[in-house]
């Protein structure tokens, strides 16, 4: 557009401005040293002296390698403000002052490795808020203080590792890196990490503590979900718990190696799903549990050399399918490893086997077609036919990276192992003689023989038809019982054995014994088996069959004999002892009665008691109100007769007043002797109850007993017995209109003749016992007394006993309630002179406080004749001047028990 017309000119004269200042800008720039590289915000010297590079102000990337700077101060890089990355690695720094970074706000990267920096300020890296890694790599640093990264919060990466920091990891230490992912602080000597010192650093993903002082991380790594590769190796653990990975579980490469590691618990590893490699080297491990890699099945990569197990097992690295490396080597305790240990290992490539102390290679590394390096050195095996397996396996394994410098044999030192194996002489096992079909007899011993041939010598099994493994005595597997059953459980027998020359020895042929015997002979060039079968002699059963009718005659007649004799000594006792069991049953029957009357006399005596004390106390309560009416209104009476219109007019008001209290006082007492009497009658009536009820239940249990004999009586088929029971059916009959003392007991049939009633009971009672008294026979006092009753019987409200009290009369001869009632009449009498006064001294009390107990009402005050009431209060000068105090006569409360009813 520049050469458009009527424009050239202005474009020609642009172009030359531009290049004019482009020649300005090439004089006045400095140029590049060499030993240093300059690009577009990016300065990287080597070996060159630091006082002739000048910094840009727009680098933003800084690197000086090998450069003499003793100390960084605030001015030491410039005027430069845009710094992102700052690597001053292998500069002989040894010091750097707090406020450094003073004007770099914004670096990002700092990488100061290699240097001889002895310490840093707490404050160091406050200014960094950006700053992301943090390299400190080979320095002398002693001490790390606690606010050294404070407010540091987007840190991602620390390695302070090969320094000589002594100070604990402390939990302030690194509470502010959230943003945490990288954590080296390897070769160092840390005594100690607070066990919380990593609770707030959950994205952790890298940590190496190795080359320390530890001696134990029991939580160190809880919630470390995010954790990938942990390295404790080179420190001093001695224990682990079973849960101390157990947040780990994005965990893939553990190392454990050059530890005081002792003991593993079984489930240390259980949470490691994803570990892939695993690191156990040089620990003074003795023993490693069969399950402990149960839940690893992903480890590719093995390290368990230079410890102190004895012996491999097959379970223990059964699951571990995708492995690919295994490190066995420097083992001098370890002598045996089992034969299969790597069978289903399809991606295994590399085993190491040297410096060990196993007298034979596990034949099971002929099954790894990927096996690419196999390292034996320093092994002396045994040379024998168990050995000549590994010919083929030169042949096969050609072209495997195969080490076996001082693969020696045992027997034959500074022989090449193959070329001795190949002389060998190895024969397949031959039978020549087994033992053909046989029979014996019942408990008698057995000799089964199997004779074998072959080169080496084989060893023979006998399986047994009840599924039982005997081995020969030169069976010399190891972990494998010499007798067992088909799930190899170890068992001891003392019935069998199997001899030096491989027969199988029967002690005592059973039943079970019966059946075919395997012999099973092998060695390690092949293996044959022979049958042999055992049979139980004909004549055994026929044995058994007589001795069996024998023992039967003879047991028949042994126990027909015991039953003749046992029934004449039952016979002969019960013509001895039949009287006192006649005895003894009347006497129980006696005691049961006179238990459940005399359990009844003394409740109805204590319910009297009860009672009467109640009357008493109902009768104080009425005397005490009485004086207390009467104390009020004498005083009313006293206080009136002084003013001699207004107490004529005021008597009649007391008066009523008066009668009204004296009623209420009887109303009141005569409700609390009702419900006195109520509750008396309803305790009574429980008593009566239950003896009714005892007497019941004794019947009912004789009912019981009579209806069992006779069943047993019915089935029991002897008619001796039967014919001398004849009617003696026992029983106890309880009539509901008879009295107990009527009750009818005969005894059991194998006791009594005849039926014996209590009739009979009573009649010994009145004739034999009459010295004993009435306390000595309940039965005649119930009947005597008339208050016996049917057990079905139930008593009512109405029901008198022979201590239930009856009637509360009315006497003249009783004492009265109180005795100054009566004062208040001449009282009224004296208040008023216009109006005479007759006093007749009656028993007026009697109208107040008079009660009927059984049902019968009080008199009311109405039915007093209207005369008494009138000539009560009429004035009578003579007798209202005497000093003579009336009384009111009252009556108490007595009681009078009936006779015994017969209810």
């Amino acid at each position: 557009m520049c050469f458009v017309v009527g424009q050239a000119p202005s474009c020609i004269l642009l172009l030359l401005c531009c290049f004019i200042a482009s020649i300005f800008a090439l004089n006045n720039s400095e140029p590049c040293l060499s030993n240093c590289q300059c690009l577009p915000n990016i300065l990287e010297c080597k070996d060159v002296d630091f006082s002739k590079i000048n910094i840009p102000q727009d680098v933003r990337v800084l690197k000086l390698m090998r450069i003499l700077i003793l100390e960084l101060t605030n001015k030491s890089l410039g005027s430069t403000t845009k710094l992102k990355e700052v690597v001053l690695n292998e500069n002989g720094i040894t010091h750097i002052d707090f406020n450094f970074f003073e004007n770099h706000h914004q670096v990002e990267i700092l990488n100061v490795a290699g240097n001889q920096i002895k310490a840093l300020d707490s404050e160091l890296f406050r200014p960094l808020t950006f700053l992301k890694t943090v390299v400190f790599k080979s320095n002398h640093i002693k001490k790390l203080h606690e606010n050294l990264f404070y407010k540091v919060e987007a840190l991602e990466m620390i390695d302070f590792s090969d320094n000589r920091i002594v100070t604990p990891i402390t939990r302030c230490m690194l509470r502010d890196l959230k943003e945490l992912r990288y954590l080296d602080l390897s070769r160092n000597e840390i005594p100690s990490i607070d066990s919380d010192a990593l609770e707030k650093n959950e994205l952790l993903q890298y940590v190496n503590i190795s080359h320390n002082k530890l001696e134990d991380v029991k939580t160190l790594f809880e919630d470390l979900t995010m954790l990938t590769e942990l390295d404790l190796s080179s420190n001093q653990i001695k224990i682990l718990d079973k849960d101390v990975f157990e947040d780990c579980s994005s965990l893939r490469r553990l190392l454990l190696n050059n530890n005081r590691i002792e003991y593993l618990p079984l489930l240390v590893f259980q949470y490691l799903e994803n570990l892939t490699e695993l690191k156990l080297s040089n620990n003074p491990l003795k023993h490693l549990p069969t399950d402990i890699f149960h839940q690893n099945k992903r480890i590719q990569y093995l390290n368990i050399d230079n410890i102190n197990i004895v012996h491999l097992q097959y379970e223990l690295f059964h699951d571990l399918k995708e492995m690919k490396s295994i490190d066995i080597s420097n083992n001098t305790i370890l002598q045996s490893i089992d034969d299969g240990i790597f069978i289903n290992k399809p991606e295994l490539h590399t085993v190491n086997l040297a410096s060990t102390n196993i007298s034979r290679i596990p034949v099971s590394i002929l099954s790894l077609d990927n096996l690419k390096n196999l390292k034996l050195e320093n092994l002396r095996i045994k040379c024998d036919c168990r050995s000549t397996w590994l010919i083929k396996f030169w042949e096969k394994f050609s072209k495997v990276n195969l080490q076996y410098t001082n693969f020696q044999c045992k027997e034959a030192l500074q022989i090449n192992v193959v070329e001795f194996l190949s002389t060998l002489r190895c024969d397949e096992p031959q039978i020549i003689y087994n033992s053909p079909l046989t029979y014996y007899m019942l408990l008698s011993g057995a000799m089964l023989d199997c004779l074998a041939v072959g080169h080496p010598e084989p060893t023979i099994t006998w399986f047994t038809p009840n599924g039982i493994t005997f081995h020969d005595p030169l069976f010399n597997e190891t972990n494998h019982p010499k007798v067992h059953d088909n799930q190899r459980i170890a068992i001891e027998t003392d019935t069998m054995n199997v001899m030096a020359n491989g027969s199988l020895h029967i002690k005592k042929v059973l039943r079970e014994d019966v059946g075919n015997y395997t012999c099973f002979v092998l060695n390690k060039n092949g293996n044959i088996s022979a049958v042999t079968t055992i049979r139980l002699d004909p004549d055994t059963f026929n044995k058994r069959q007589f001795m069996s009718f024998a023992v039967g005659i003879f047991c028949a007649v042994i126990f027909l004999t015991g039953t003749v004799v046992v029934h004449a000594i039952i016979f002969v006792c019960k013509k001895i002892c039949g009287k006192s069991k006649e005895e003894s049953q009347k006497t129980d029957i006696h005691q049961m009665i006179e238990a459940a009357e005399q359990y009844r006399s003394q409740q109805l005596e204590k319910l009297r008691e009860n009672y009467m004390a109640q009357i008493k106390k109902i009768e104080e309560d009425c005397a005490q109100q009485t004086k207390w009416i009467w104390e009020s209104y004498h005083g009313q009476v006293k206080d009136s007769k002084d003013t001699k219109d207004y107490g004529a007019g005021h008597i009649p008001s007391i008066k009523e007043q008066y009668n009204d209290q004296v009623r209420k006082v009887r109303d009141y007492t005569t409700s609390q002797l009702s419900k006195v009497r109520e509750n008396y009658v309803f305790q009574r009536d429980k008593i009566r109850k239950f003896s009714a009820h005892q007497v019941l239940r004794f019947r009912e249990n004789c009912k019981y007993q009579q209806q069992a004999l006779n069943k047993v009586l019915e089935n029991f088929n002897i008619d001796n017995c039967k014919n001398g029971c004849g009617q003696s059916t026992s029983e106890i009959n309880f009539s509901s209109d008879r009295d107990v003392g009527e009750i009818v007991a005969s005894s059991k049939c194998h006791t009594l003749e005849g039926s014996h009633p209590i009739d009979e009971l009573l009649s010994s009672c009145n004739e034999g016992d009459a010295k004993l008294g009435e306390t000595k026979c309940p039965i005649l006092k119930c009947r005597e007394s008339g208050s016996c009753f049917s057990i079905y019987y139930t008593p009512t409200n109405t029901t008198n006993s022979p201590l239930t009290p009856r009637v509360l009369n009315r006497r003249d001869d009783t004492k009265p309630c109180h005795s100054d009632d009566d004062k208040l009449l001449p009282l009224l009498a004296q208040a008023d002179d216009n109006l005479p006064i007759q006093l007749e001294l009656k028993s007026r009390h009697n109208s107040i406080v008079s009660i009927h107990y059984l049902g019968t009402s009080s008199v009311d005050e109405n039915k007093l004749a209207p005369e008494q009431n009138q000539r009560l209060f009429e004035t009578d000068s003579t007798k209202s001047q005497s000093n003579t105090v009336p009384t009111l006569a009252s009556k108490s409360v007595d009681i009078y028990p009936s006779e015994c009813s017969s209810a």
